[in-house]
């Protein structure tokens, strides 16, 4: 699935008519927030904008910094798009006559990467490891949701399929899980180098509990940008 927020009629159309796209249109950032965090994991996100504003800006930040791992785009006019680029954003021409099929190849790239079934946070937390054949280790916790985590490492990598336990430390509560290496990651724009581990054995009381923590802090999040995060706590 696509979501696309536009404030162009032909950009809607264009969109709303792509023959291989799944598009869910909407008209506005709280509906982008809801569908990215209530809705299907999304292929990608396309925002496009008349003016790359303070207000958006904000958001699209908040945005990459909930969902480090999601392909984000904006469509501007000629005339923003180096500025936008220099800030870091993956940006296509509002004008551009090939902007649907420039649209199209770049989703096939990231179409079977990095698929997320379960909404996730990045909070600051720490956890504990426990691989058999090795000492605990303590790890800083990243991008955290009720199907797994990333572990952040700039040294050691467990190897892949390896299986262990994990102890995760939120405000008021530790989550206590079986965990399966899922594999290293280098360092990105949004990530530091680590690791990602999978839970093998949350009942499902603590994937729910997970869940309404991290969708309620995405979406404060991502509508309230200028706050900081709160400490994830199970009584809410």
């Amino acid at each position: 699935m696509v979501i696309c927020y536009s404030e162009s009629e032909n950009i809607k159309q264009l969109f709303k008519n792509a023959p291989d796209l799944k598009v869910s249109l909407v008209n506005s950032q709280e509906n982008v927030a809801s569908a990215i965090v209530e809705g299907s994991h999304p292929v990608g996100v396309f925002i496009q904008l008349e003016e790359l504003n303070e207000r958006w800006s904000g958001f699209i930040s908040s945005l990459k910094k909930c969902y480090p791992l999601l392909a984000l785009y904006l469509i501007l006019p000629e005339e923003q798009i180096a500025v936008a680029e220099k800030a870091g954003h993956r940006v296509f021409g509002l004008n551009d006559e090939s902007l649907l099929d420039k649209v199209t190849r770049e989703l096939v790239s990231v179409h079977d990467q990095d698929k997320r079934k379960h909404p996730r946070f990045d909070w600051p937390l720490m956890g504990k490891l426990d691989l058999p054949g090795r000492s605990s280790e303590k790890f800083r916790v990243r991008s955290i949701s009720s199907s797994g985590a990333f572990m952040e490492s700039e040294e050691y990598f467990p190897e892949v399929d390896s299986r262990g336990t994990v102890v995760i430390t939120f405000h008021d509560f530790n989550l206590l899980s079986g965990c399966r290496i899922t594999g290293k990651r280098a360092i990105s724009e949004n990530l530091p180098c680590g690791f990602g581990i999978e839970f093998t054995d949350l009942t499902p009381t603590s994937i729910e509990i997970i869940e309404e923590m991290v969708e309620d802090e995405l979406l404060r999040t991502l509508l309230e940008p200028d706050k900081p995060p709160r400490p994830p706590s199970i009584r809410g």
